[in-house]
């Protein structure tokens, strides 16, 4: 499974994830800060990512409208709450498990929330 974590999300969690051997990337590193949900996902989804996001009410929106409309994308996870940096470590976890269930990536129009119970 490969990530796009989204712009509310520490940059630090897309370093972990790299550090830990994952293929991760920020939306600021892809020039996509401050575009539409739909076109962070659009993009990702042309790049096989999941997209790891704390804006889970429209994301779960876009993943039923993109159902819908039969336009397949690789994944949304929400974290629930915001993350600071402090915590980027323990939701950096709770992915790499995620990215160990689903080394190839999940299934098309997966949804899924990440809370912090489910880190440790």
């Amino acid at each position: 499974m490969k990530y796009l974590t989204d712009e509310h999300i520490p940059l630090l969690l897309a370093q972990l994830l790299r550090a830990a051997g994952i293929d991760a990337r920020t939306v600021q590193e892809c020039g996509l800060r401050g575009q539409p949900d739909e076109q962070v996902l659009q993009f990702a989804a042309t790049e096989d990512r999941c997209v790891v996001t704390s804006d889970g009410a429209d994301f779960e929106k876009l993943t039923r409208a993109f159902a819908t409309q039969n336009l397949p994308h690789a994944g949304v996870v929400c974290v629930v709450g915001s993350i600071t940096t402090d915590q980027a470590s323990s939701f950096c976890a709770g992915l790499v498990r995620l990215h160990q269930q689903y080394p190839d990536g999940a299934y098309p129009c997966y949804f899924d929330y990440l809370t912090r119970s489910r880190n440790s």
